[in-house]
């Protein structure tokens, strides 16, 4: 199911943002 799938890569997603915006920051 495309949902299950959604609900297991939201939190990825956002640590990569994370990520992203900590390596923007130097």
């Amino acid at each position: 199911d495309l949902r299950q799938r959604l609900v297991v890569i939201e939190p990825e997603l956002l640590h990569l943002n994370d990520e992203i915006q900590n390596l923007c920051k130097e």
